[in-house]
Order: C-alpha cells, then structure tokens, then sequence
C-alpha cells in the first residue's frame, strides 16, 4: 500500500514531500539544509554544534528539529540528501504501518484485520499530510507511536512480559528523541494505556515493573532536553504568548471534517477516512461499553486540539505554562489518528468472526481506495525545488562574495543558501536564538514584532506570496551591519542612499550592497553570546549526545539480546 501510494503521487528518487500546489515545503525549507549541514560536517570531519548559515549563526545540535541525537537520522551524516530522507521517510512509513500490525496482533486480532489496521495508519490522512508538508520529524515519531502502545500491551501479558520495560523505554525514548511535541501526546497515552490494562487485566503489580523503562526513556532523551535547559535562557520561544501558541488551533466545525478531506492546512485536517470511520463505527456499535475507554481518549483529544478555542487547553496552559512551548495544540488530533485506525481493526475483525464476514472484503478494499485519494491530494514529490532563478540569484551572489544577506522577502531561500553555502540573516526555525531574533526584526525596520517561525515576519504580506511582504518597511543600514550583513536581496526596490545596487536584477530579484561596513567603527560580526557561555552549552550538548547515543547502542544490544531469548 506505502509503494501504490508513493507511485500515486509522483514519487523519483531523489525528490522530496510538498503538499499539491505548495509554494514551500519543510521538508526543503528545512530538513534538507539541515540534513546537508550534517552530512557536510561529518565528512570534514567535524562536530555539527554551530551553523552560521541561518538566523545570523544558531545552535545545530542543540536544536531538536535537527535531530542530530535521534539514532536513525545519523543515516544523514553517511549519506547525502536528498537520499537519506527519501530512506527515512519511506522507512518510517513501513515501521508505521508494521507497528499497528505488531499492536493488533497482540491484541489477538485476526491477521487481515491487523494489515487493515497497519495500512490504515500508515496511509492515515494526517501522518500522510504531515509528510507532504515536510514535517519529517512529526512523521518520524508518530511511526513510534504504535510500537510504544505494543510494547505496554505486551507488558501486561506475562508470557511474554519478561525484559518488555526495555522495549517501552527504547520506544518511548524514540519518539522523544524524534519530535518532542509528539511526545507530548504519546507518553501520557501510554502511561494511561498502561494503568488501564493493569485495571483490566488485574496486573496492578506489573505496573512498578514499568518504572525501568521510565529510567531508559529519560537517558535517551537527555540528547534533547539538556541542550535545551542550556539553551532555555537564550531563545526567543520562552517569550511565548497563549496567542502565539496557540496557532492553528480547531474551530469546533472543524470536526466535522471527519467525513470530508477538506482545508489546506494539515494542521487543521481532521479527516481519518471514511472507510476507517465505517469500520470504526462497526466496532463502536456492535460493543459500545468494551471500547467506551477509547472514545474517551479521542474526546480528550479533540478537546485539547481545540486549543484557544476550548477550554481545556486554556487551563492547562495557565497550570503548566511551559505548554506553551509545544505550540499548535491541534497536534493532539495526531491521537485521533492513532485510535480510529485500531478500531477500524476491530470492526474488521468483528465483521470476519461474523455471518457477514463477506462484507468485511468489499469495505477494506473501499477503505483502501479512500486512503489512496485522500494521500494523493495531500501528497506529491518534486525534485526541482532549487528554480533557475534561485540558481541565478546564488551564483550572481556568491561572485559578490557577500558576509550575511538579509531578505525582506525570502527572496533567497534558505534550501538555496545551504546549497551554495551563503550565510543568511534570517530564515525559517522554531528554534531562535532571542538576540538574533529581535535583532533581524530591528535591522529590517519593523521594530520588534514577537515570536515568529519565519524571521523576518513576512508582514503584510498578500496571499501566500512573500515577494509582498514588507513593503512599508525600510531595512536599516546601520543595524543590519552590526551583524555583518553586507547585502540585501528584495522583490521591490529599495530606496536608501546606503543601499547601493550591487548587481542587475535577477528575474524579480534586487541585490543591494551595505555601504555602512566600510565605516570601520562597526564591530563585524556582532557576538552573539558570551563565548564562556557559549562553550559550556557546547559541551554539554556533547555530553548529552554521548550520554544518550551510549545508552541507545546498550539498550539495542539488550532488546536483540531479549528477542534472541524469546525465539
């Protein structure tokens, strides 16, 4: 089902995610530079703690999004991108569909229910339409997620129960290590999933059993959240707003999506197919009191997804501000996206058992072809994301030998500067450092406009077109060069006697060279951080990733070492 999908939608090899008819993708805008940066370091053989291509210089390895210290990403320090992404994402999407498999099976489930359930999840609209907005590392942990769940389950049957808090730990560490705001969702369902098997099944005193796995978990996960502590004090995202984090959240109507593969925004779709509904549906109404748990779980999750507009997630927020770092709380709909796939497998399982088995053939083969539309229109490949004039605009730049380049209007993108190696003052990053930040807002005009994924904040900006942006704002010359910018790129011209056109117009394209850097009384480049500060958060992101990346190679040896025993 993953290869009809992947022909479906246009798939070559060497190109990447975009979401049909999208200008941009994460997947280009980001994890490709950052990918590039991590093989490049590697192969000169150096540690990829600082990269000075974006934002004005930022932290690499530090940063979680770049997932320097989740195991399977090293494929990225071997091999170039765009194949070692082509290798993850399609991996990710097999090990999400054989972990609703594993989970199934386990629950005792009939085999062909159980590849229903798998292709169900794997080809789930959401996991699908995070892919085609290149949100690799939601894809990456949400193929965890399911595994996790078989891993509880399997702790609470004692046959083979024995050494299973090693692979919940493994699992769990995983999708920590992969997104952090999957983990977020995922964690607290399994340890809930975990208390109501030990209700059901009477297993109370298995549950002290799980505390090891909690140990295993935390170790792994120290590769994400030390550098995190260290570099808490420093970025711009401690400064959230409930506002500003709480984007993208539901609209009730919004629910009604369920029946309709409707929006343009993934982070707003709330379609599982229909299909999977159906058969979700068979299973709620044949048993409604056995699976009333679940329905619980997704009412709890719809109701967090509704973010600002629910009151759920406006208190907990005020209880635990440091939510607010999770930011776009409609991600918990990724949990709908789990459940409604294992009851879709129980409603298959229950039709097979039943005198209507028969029916149980058509209604997959509808369910499939529904999950097959539905990706295709939230997914498609392309592998000429790198336009002509993009190329034009770095070569014309790199004969300018430029230091940083700002762009009102993300004009030179940033999958461009990682592949030409030229040095932005700007970018697209969750992950900012708060002195940069608000120094590219100040330096471009604006003055200082809050947090913002995209710096510079693409205000005013017409559409989705970013060449409108920033019209009403004049960059300034002299703040611009404390950070050693030293030319301009623009979709409109600019008018200031020290921007001085530095070469034709490429297509639409102004290049503007900085006449302040040649008064010598501006310091270049301004510095950023107190370099003492700066060496210890080094280290101790080090420290972590070799705490972490021991512990995962240990605790591998003692889950093959577990399998080996069981077999």
């Amino acid at each position: 089902m993953v290869g009809v999908l992947l022909l479906l939608t246009g798939y070559q090899l060497g190109s990447l995610p975009f979401t049909p008819g999208a200008r941009y993708s994460d997947a280009v805008t980001s994890h490709y530079p950052a990918a590039l940066f991590f093989y490049q370091s590697f192969q000169r053989g150096e540690l990829p703690l600082w990269r000075e291509t974006i934002m004005g210089g930022q932290p690499f390895m530090a940063n979680p999004l770049n997932k320097t210290a989740y195991p399977p990403n090293w494929l990225s320090a071997l091999l170039p991108p765009p194949f070692s992404l082509n290798l993850l994402m399609i991996a990710h999407l097999l090990i999400a569909g054989l972990g609703m498999y594993r989970w199934t099976q386990l629950l005792g489930l009939h085999r062909l229910a159980g590849l229903t359930g798998g292709a169900a999840f794997a080809l789930s609209p959401r996991l699908i339409g995070h892919l085609g907005a290149g949100h690799l590392d939601i894809v990456y942990a949400l193929a965890w997620f399911p595994w996790l769940m078989a891993a509880v389950e399997q702790h609470f049957e004692p046959e083979r129960a024995r050494g299973s808090w090693l692979f919940v730990g493994v699992t769990a560490g995983l999708i920590v290590l992969a997104d952090m705001r999957v983990s977020l969702f995922a964690l607290p369902l399994a340890a809930w999933y975990a208390a109501h098997l030990a209700i059901r099944k009477k297993a109370l005193a298995r549950l002290p059993a799980l505390l090891p796995s909690v140990l295993v978990c935390a170790v792994l996960a120290v590769g994400v959240i030390i550098p995190l502590l260290f570099w808490s004090p420093h970025l711009s995202r401690a400064a959230l707003t409930p506002q500003e984090s709480g984007i993208f959240s539901l609209q009730p109507e919004m629910l009604l999506g369920l029946l309709m593969p409707a929006g343009a925004n993934v982070e707003l779709l709330t379609y599982v197919g229909l299909g999977v509904l159906g058969l979700g549906l068979v299973a709620l109404i044949a048993q409604p009191l056995r699976y009333a748990h679940w329905l619980m779980v997704i009412a709890l999750a719809a109701w967090y997804a509704l973010g600002e507009n629910g009151l759920l997630w406006r208190r907990l927020v005020e209880l635990f501000p440091l939510l607010l770092w999770f930011r776009v709380p409609s991600r918990a709909w990724v949990v709908v996206a789990l459940i409604l796939p294992l009851l879709a497998t129980y409603g298959v399982d229950r039709l097979l058992a039943s005198r209507r088995g028969a029916l149980a053939y058509p209604l997959i083969a509808v369910m499939a072809l529904d999950l097959l539309l539905a990706g295709r229109g939230w997914l498609s490949w392309r592998s000429d994301w790198l336009t002509d004039e993009q190329r034009a605009l770095a070569a014309a730049l790199v004969d300018l030998s430029p230091g940083r380049i700002y762009s009102p209007t993300y004009s030179l993108e940033q999958s461009t500067a990682a592949a030409y190696d030229l040095r932005i003052f700007g970018g697209v990053d969750p992950f900012q450092l708060q002195i940069a930040a608000e120094a590219i807002q100040l330096g471009g005009g604006m003055g200082i406009q809050g947090y913002n994924v995209v710096q510079p904040p693409l205000l005013g900006m017409t559409g989705d077109d970013p060449a409108t942006a920033n019209r009403v704002y004049t960059p300034d010359p002299a703040l611009l060069a404390e950070w050693g910018v030293s030319h301009v790129v623009s979709a409109y011209p600019i008018d200031h006697p020290l921007f001085e056109q530095a070469h034709e117009p490429v297509g639409s394209i102004f290049i503007y060279a900085n006449r302040v850097l040649n008064d010598e009384s501006i310091p270049f480049p301004a510095r950023q951080i107190d370099i003492k500060v700066l060496n210890a958060n080094h280290q101790g992101t080090l420290a972590a990733a070799i705490i972490s990346g021991v512990s995962f190679f240990v605790s591998i040896t003692g889950v093959i070492a577990w399998l080996s025993r069981r077999n």
